[in-house]
C-alpha cells in the first residue's frame, strides 16, 4: 500500500487487453490462412509461409524503429511529465523521420526482392514453396511503413501514461485485418489468398495510423509536425520507387539466368540489393533529404573515430 501498485495495475489492465485484442486478430488470420493453404494443395500457400515471411518482414522494425524510440522515449516521457507538448511533438517527429530513412528503402526492398530473399532462406522447403513465401513477403513489403509509424505514434500515448487509447487502436487494426483477410479468403484463388492477407496486414495498420495520428495530434493541441513528416516520407518514397524498379529488375534478370537455387538467389539478392541501395542513395542525395545527410554525417563521424 502506498507504492503506486494500484495505478500500475490500472495501466497494465489495458496493456493486457491490448495483447488479447491483437491475438484475436491473429487467430482469425491463422484459421483463414491455414484453410487457404489446405484448399490450394500447394506448399508455401498456408499459414506457415505467412508466418515465415512475416518474421523476415518484422525484423527491420525490431532493429531500427524500436532502437530509435528506445533512445527517445525517456526524453518524450520527461516532456510529457513537464506538460511540454511542443517537445513531445518534436521528439515524435524526429523518431518518425529518423526511422523512415532506413524503414522506407527496406520496405521497397521487400517489394522488389522478396522472391530471392525467400528462395535463399527457405530453399530447403522446395523452390515452389520458397517462391510462394517470396510473393507473401512482397505483399507484406510496403506495410512496414505504416507498421513502423504506428509504433512511434503510440509511444506518444505511453509517454502520457495512456494505455487505453493504444488498446482501442489495436481493436480497430485487428478488426480491419480480420475483415480484409476474410474478404481475401472469399474472393481470391486459394493459392493467392494468403498473399492478399499479407497485404491486408499493412492496410490495417494504415487505417490504425490515421486514427492514432489524429488522436495524438488533438492531444498535443492540434500540431504533430505533419507537413514536415509527410514531406520526408513522400520524398523518401519518391527516391525508393526508381531504386526498387532497377534493383528488382536486376534481381529478376539474375534469377532467370542463374535459376532460383541458393547460388542464383544469393547473387540476385546481393547485386539487386546493391543496385537498389545505390540508386536510392543517389536519388535521396539529389533530392537533398536532410535526414539522409544527417545519417551520412553520423556514419562518417563514427568511422572517423
Amino acid at each position: 500500500k502506498g507504492h503506486g501498485l494500484g495505478k500500475t495495475v490500472k495501466l497494465a489492465k489495458w496493456t493486457v487487453l491490448f495483447v488479447f485484442a491483437n491475438q484475436a486478430g491473429v487467430l482469425v488470420v491463422t484459421q483463414l490462412a491455414t484453410a487457404a493453404g489446405k484448399a490450394s494443395g500447394r506448399n508455401g500457400a498456408g499459414f506457415l509461409a505467412y508466418s515465415n515471411a512475416q518474421l523476415i518482414w518484422g525484423m527491420p522494425q525490431a532493429i531500427i524503429t524500436v532502437s530509435v524510440m528506445a533512445a527517445l522515449l525517456p526524453r518524450i516521457s520527461r516532456a510529457a511529465h513537464d506538460n511540454d507538448p511542443g517537445a513531445v511533438r518534436d521528439d515524435i517527429s524526429q523518431g518518425l523521420r529518423n526511422s523512415a530513412v532506413a524503414i522506407v528503402p527496406v520496405a521497397f526492398a521487400f517489394l522488389a526482392l522478396g522472391v530471392p530473399m525467400c528462395t535463399l532462406l527457405y530453399s530447403s522447403s522446395g523452390t515452389e514453396a520458397a517462391r510462394s513465401m517470396g510473393f507473401i513477403l512482397m505483399a507484406f513489403g510496403l506495410g512496414l511503413i505504416p507498421y513502423s509509424v504506428q509504433y512511434v505514434v503510440l509511444r506518444g500515448f505511453y509517454a502520457y501514461e495512456d494505455t487505453r487509447t493504444p488498446f482501442y487502436n489495436t481493436v480497430i487494426v485487428a478488426a480491419v485485418n480480420a475483415a480484409a483477410s476474410a474478404l481475401c479468403y472469399v474472393i481470391l484463388p486459394a493459392q493467392w489468398a494468403v498473399v492478399g492477407m499479407a497485404a491486408s496486414y499493412g492496410l490495417a495498420y494504415a487505417v490504425g495510423v490515421g486514427i492514432a495520428w489524429r488522436r495524438l495530434r488533438n492531444r498535443l493541441g492540434g500540431d504533430l509536425d505533419g507537413a514536415h513528416v509527410v514531406r520526408t516520407y513522400a520524398r523518401l518514397c519518391l527516391a525508393a520507387i526508381p531504386a526498387a524498379v532497377i534493383g528488382g529488375g536486376v534481381g529478376f534478370a539474375l534469377l532467370l539466368s542463374l535459376g532460383e537455387g541458393a547460388l542464383g538467389s544469393l547473387v540476385a539478392l546481393i547485386i539487386g540489393g546493391a543496385a537498389l541501395m545505390g540508386v536510392f542513395f543517389v536519388a535521396a542525395k539529389r533530392m537533398r533529404i536532410e535526414e539522409i545527410n544527417g545519417m551520412v554525417g553520423m556514419v562518417r563521424g563514427r568511422l572517423g573515430r
